[in-house]
């Protein structure tokens, strides 16, 4: 029995010892694991407060400010985002970096954005708050305005204009009427479209794909494959390209990327250049259904060519426009324009440019012309921009524009949807009528042999 006892003691120690290890296991493992699992960092606190701010005092609100009351539980860096009206509508406070214990930031809904939304009554919120440690989940709480409200009770703030910005997966949309403009963060692509349909009949895109140098002999500023080849070639779909976003001045959209030109006919890479496309909704204020952009180019050395140009595509991404050449009404022969038309004729999208740049050595200090050729297929068209580098020229700048016609919008009614739903379920319905009325009438002929053939 001592031998019996003294050996369930030592196994009973082993036992213990082994539960110790693997409980502080676990401990060391728990923050990784609840991290994994979408641990709470931050959440929401008391009852959210709101305000209208009425910064000249002429009885309409220029925002709709919200109180958001937070808590921090682990330090970091944090976005709080509301939306209203379906993503319409949006406020972000942040990325800010935030110590543990509450806080309270404030988000502020524009007042223009709201009078554009047409509600009348309580506004539904939906407030979220985001980690920049992208392995956390959002969390999320919706809500309801405590007061009131009519879009009457709100004016657009001073030097703002009735624009918006949103962020939905690898896209920046810029939300104007009647123009919205999506910016891809990740490829050099610009989407544009009525915001009324949203992009259901009314996409075009330009995507930028491949920048080259060459000697022009023949004087005309344009590459001809017969006559010039090329000399340097660089591969715009293959850059990181990165973004930033800057919404202390309006709205400025900035994606950029530093292309490697190599020598054509080797894989050798000789030079750099970094090329940035850049909007701001300043610009886009000057018009509502237009928006200037920025094509800049900034070579890290020279070149030795005489020209340097980019490779660009205009695409109707509906499949069911074609794309003519033309201005149509403008009366400035020195602008070119692509538009994109409906199966009715009417222009929809537009793309146009004129030849003025500006170039330099360091900086833009000289204006110069730029050539340009297309070729359209349909409902496509590429479109090649030509910049001269006499002069040591190193930084170019040139700045097209995309627009939609305004006299174009279509009408977005839902009794259409409604009649064709009814109609659809109206033929479903006499498809089902027709199989049961057949099927009742195959059943009692079936009933009718067999009593026949019981007869005989």
């Amino acid at each position: 029995m001592p031998g019996m006892l003294s050996f369930d003691k030592r196994a009973l120690i082993r036992g213990l010892s082994a539960v110790l290890i693997c409980v502080l296991v676990l401990l060391m493992l728990l923050p990784d694991i609840s991290r994994s699992q979408g641990a709470t960092v931050i959440d929401f606190g008391g009852e959210v407060t709101e305000r209208l701010e009425d910064m000249d005092q002429d009885g309409l609100a220029e925002y709709l400010v919200l109180k958001v009351p937070i808590n921090v539980y682990e330090p970091g860096t944090y976005i709080l985002h509301g939306t209203m009206g379906g993503e319409r509508i949006a406020a972000d406070f942040g990325p800010q970096a935030m110590d543990i214990g509450a806080h309270e930031p404030e988000l502020r809904f524009s007042g223009g954005d709201i009078s554009l939304f047409r509600m009348t009554g309580h506004y539904p919120i939906k407030l979220e708050l985001y980690s920049k440690d992208s392995s956390l989940d959002p969390v999320v709480k919706e809500i309801m305005t405590a007061e009131m409200y009519d879009p009457d009770m709100f004016e657009t703030p001073q030097g703002t204009g009735r624009v918006s910005v949103t962020t939905e997966g690898d896209r920046v949309h810029v939300i104007g009427d009647p123009l919205t403009i999506s910016v891809n963060q990740t490829y050099p692509r610009l989407t544009f479209f009525y915001t009324v349909d949203e992009g259901k009949v009314s996409s075009s895109s330009l995507t930028y794909t491949t920048i080259i140098a060459f000697d022009d002999s023949d004087g005309d500023g344009i590459w001809d494959p017969e006559l010039e080849g090329k000399k340097y070639e660089g591969d715009l779909t293959k850059v990181d390209w990165e973004i930033d976003l800057d919404v202390k001045n309006g709205i400025v959209i900035s994606l950029y990327g530093v292309v490697q030109l190599r020598l054509v006919g080797t894989t050798t890479v000789v030079a750099w250049a970094k090329v940035t496309f850049r909007l701001s909704s300043t610009l886009l204020l000057e018009t509502y259904e237009s928006q200037k952009f920025d094509i800049d180019i900034d070579l890290w050395q020279p070149l030795d060519a005489t020209h340097v140009a980019v490779l660009h595509t205009l695409k109707d991404d509906t499949g069911e426009r074609s794309i003519e050449d033309g201005p149509g009404d403008l009366t400035d022969t020195g602008v070119h324009q692509l538009r994109v038309v409906n199966e009715r004729g009417k222009t929809q999208n537009t793309y146009s440019w004129t030849d003025e740049i500006m170039v330099g050595y360091s900086s833009l200090t000289t204006g110069s012309e730029a050539s340009t050729w297309y070729n359209i297929r349909g409902g496509e068209a590429d479109i090649w921009f030509s910049y001269p580098l006499e002069g040591d020229v190193q930084v170019i700048h040139h700045d097209p524009t995309v627009g939609m016609d305004p006299d174009n919008i279509p009408e977005m009614s839902p009794d259409e949807d409604f009649i064709r739903n009814s109609v659809l379920i109206m033929l479903c319905g006499l498809g089902i009528g027709i199989l049961v009325v057949g099927a009742t009438l195959y059943s009692r002929r079936g009933m009718t042999h067999r009593r026949k053939g019981g007869d005989i």
